[in-house]
């Protein structure tokens, strides 16, 4: 299914309607090879695994249906809006209403507060002067009395070495820097871009930062194919890879998470263990605009940032399965590690 790239504009949210090739030979036996393939079972989306074919996601729960292709040997499959037939001509419809206003943009999130300055201690009391003595003996003078302490300085905050890099208006382009955009993991924990910055994260060399849709059979392709390029030797050489899960091509749906984000997690994690060591999210709507700041036109989109000033060094969209594709982001991705 082929399908041409729109931009749609709603209250602060892009939506993307993203090219996804898709390629799938559907089989009813059990056998289930290649590694890696995706099929369709009735309406359920499945993903070969070990051997053994798990069900990744239903279809029906996000009013879609599961779509297999046959452009390849790899079979893919993908959850996808159902395509609407032509109906026989009707009469004619009457006017159209007019369009409803456009929701109010949300508000900024208000700024922390300044850690307050502690308190200044007490002056302690001055000794008491001592009583004259007897006639020829002078009085003992009183001691001092103890100083106060000094109250305690409130919380320094950020020194100016480890405040995140002056922003670029956009992220779409090698030499940009990249939006330090906020995502949720699949247990809802918050997380910003900044914490694999180096001066945050001293072991961070290179970050890729992906955006993907779950009906996108490219961004499927890509999640299958992550591993022969972020293996456990490039991770622990400072490779980080954060892949982002924004909903659907039609538009994000965070209201389907973070439950929808753990099963897929669990998925790739059975497929291949080495899929263990990345970092999954999704967005709010609150970050889809810093979101369009990232894509020009669909998904997946891959953004490479160099973690010493959080640089863009390389930016592509869509995805190539075959081997020279794959071998030539690979060298890409052990260069940079080896020269960093």
């Amino acid at each position: 299914m082929k399908r041409s790239v729109l931009f749609l504009l709603v209250p602060a949210v892009f939506l993307f309607f993203a090219n996804c090739g898709d390629n799938s030979k559907s089989s009813s036996d059990s056998k289930c090879l290649p590694k890696g393939a995706t099929r369709c079972v009735g309406n359920v989306l499945q993903i070969c695994a070990n051997d053994i074919w798990f069900s990744l996601e239903d279809c029906n729960e996000s009013g879609n249906i599961c779509l297999e292709d046959n452009d390849d040997e790899t079979v893919t499959a993908a959850c996808v809006e159902p395509d609407i037939g032509n109906t026989g001509n009707t009469g004619d419809t009457g006017d159209t209403g007019d369009t409803g206003d456009t929701g109010d943009t949300g508000d900024t999130g208000d700024t922390g507060d300044t850690g307050d300055t502690g308190d200044t201690g007490d002056t302690g009391d001055t000794g008491n002067t001592g009583n004259t003595g007897d006639t020829g003996n002078t009085g003992n003078t009183g001691n001092s009395g103890n100083t106060g302490n000094s109250g305690n300085s409130g919380d320094t905050g950020n020194t100016a070495e480890d405040t995140y890099p002056e922003e670029t208006e956009t992220s779409k382009k090698a030499g940009d820097i990249a939006r330090n955009i906020i995502f949720f993991d699949e247990l809802d924990t918050e997380h910003r871009l900044e914490e694999w910055y180096v001066k945050k994260n001293p072991g961070s060399k290179l970050i890729w930062l992906i955006f993907a849709a779950y009906d996108c059979m490219h961004s499927s392709k890509l999640r299958n194919d992550l591993y022969l390029i972020a293996d456990k030797d490039n991770i622990d050489k400072g490779l980080n890879v954060i892949l982002i899960m924004n909903g659907l091509l039609t538009g994000p749906a965070p209201e389907q998470e973070p439950g929808k984000l753990f099963t897929m997690k669990d998925a790739m994690v059975t497929f291949n263990i080495e899929n263990s060591n990345y970092i999954y999210g999704y967005l709010k709507y609150d970050q889809q605009n810093n979101f369009s700041r990232y894509i020009n036109q669909g998904y997946p989109a891959n953004i490479f940032i160099d973690a010493k000033d959080m640089k863009i060094v390389k930016h592509f969209e869509g995805w190539n399965s075959e081997e020279d594709f794959i071998n030539e982001i690979k060298y890409f991705v052990s260069d940079f590690l080896s020269g960093t």
